[in-house]
């Protein structure tokens, strides 16, 4: 009898518990029932290539041999690899700095387009133009644009004194700022258009309460606007993050990953392996490390929204 009671005890834990109580109330069993399908079909779409994945990371895959199980090898190899860690770094690089300049030229853009009163819709308009364009599209045009003899932008480097430059040609830090630039020019209208409706949704009356208290502009901006921004700034920036660590059609298009592998990214370092190479388990096992890394990425910036 005795040996009997933490099981009844259990048992009344668990009828007390929310899902099992929102079961019984018909209402509710009717909207579970209606999401059901729902549910399964995302967790088919989403769950079971990530599961196919981390499954593919523990064989052994090649054109020519059966899969075979081979456990945590491909782990070991991938991490104890020198170009493994040197892809990271690129893409941390790309990641970090892209992010800071968009930012901070998105916030400044907004900043001047909260204060135009006439014809600001239109503006607005304007500057989504890089947005509407795919990578791929935006990749090609800098590519035209920084060609070394009849680029516009050594063009303009010429007329101030400036020899060209081999942006996408000879390894060094051209490659890399013409990624950057071509992603800044693309991503930098997101910044804006998301921050300029925050900053005018902001309340007035705080505004005004600065103003009356005799707050200049920067310290208004970094201790009132910024301070009330901060949780639209860090759902942006979680955004921002997953969409770059992911890049891979600028890369693609405008070097290639090169001269070298300079500039091979994550997504383009999978691609690789997989596509061109046919080390299909290598680059699961690549993508599984990158998609845990972006994940507590994730998770850091999600538990700083809640702290915000």
């Amino acid at each position: 009898m005795a040996a009997t009671q933490p099981v009844q005890a259990l048992l009344e834990r668990v009828s007390k518990a929310s899902f099992v109580e929102t079961w019984r109330r018909p209402q509710r069993r009717m909207v579970i029932l209606l999401c059901l399908p729902a549910f399964l079909l995302l967790g088919v779409l989403v769950g079971w290539p990530i599961v196919y994945g981390v499954l593919l990371s523990l064989q052994r895959v090649t054109p020519t041999a059966a899969p075979g199980w081979v456990g945590f090898r491909n782990y070991q190899a991938v991490l104890g690899s020198g170009p493994f860690w040197q892809t990271l770094f690129i893409t941390l690089v790309f990641t970090v700095l892209s992010l800071v300049i968009e930012l901070g030229l998105g916030m400044a853009l907004a900043l001047m387009l909260a204060r135009v009163v006439r014809g600001a819709g239109l503006i607005r308009t304007l500057i989504l133009i890089p947005v509407m364009l795919t990578p791929a599209v935006a990749a090609i045009n800098f590519r035209v644009m920084l060609n070394y003899d009849y680029g516009v932008i050594n063009y303009v480097l010429n007329q101030v004194g400036i020899a060209s430059q081999p942006w996408v040609s000879q390894a060094g830090v051209g490659p890399m700022l013409a990624l950057i630039l071509t992603d800044v020019w693309r991503s930098t209208p997101f910044f804006v258009l998301v921050l300029s409706s925050g900053l005018l949704a902001l309340p007035q009356d705080v505004m005004e309460a600065a103003d009356v208290d005799g707050a200049r502009i920067w310290r208004k901006l970094f201790l009132v606007k910024i301070p009330m921004l901060a949780p639209l700034l860090l759902v942006t920036v979680l955004f921002r993050v997953i969409d770059l660590f992911r890049t891979f059609d600028i890369v693609y298009v405008l070097t290639q990953g090169g001269p070298g592998t300079s500039t091979t990214v994550a997504s383009l370092r999978i691609y690789n392996d997989m596509a061109v190479g046919n080390f299909t388990s290598y680059a699961a096992t690549e993508a599984t490390i990158f998609m845990v890394l972006t994940l507590l990425v994730s998770i850091g910036l999600i538990r700083a929204m809640k702290a915000s």
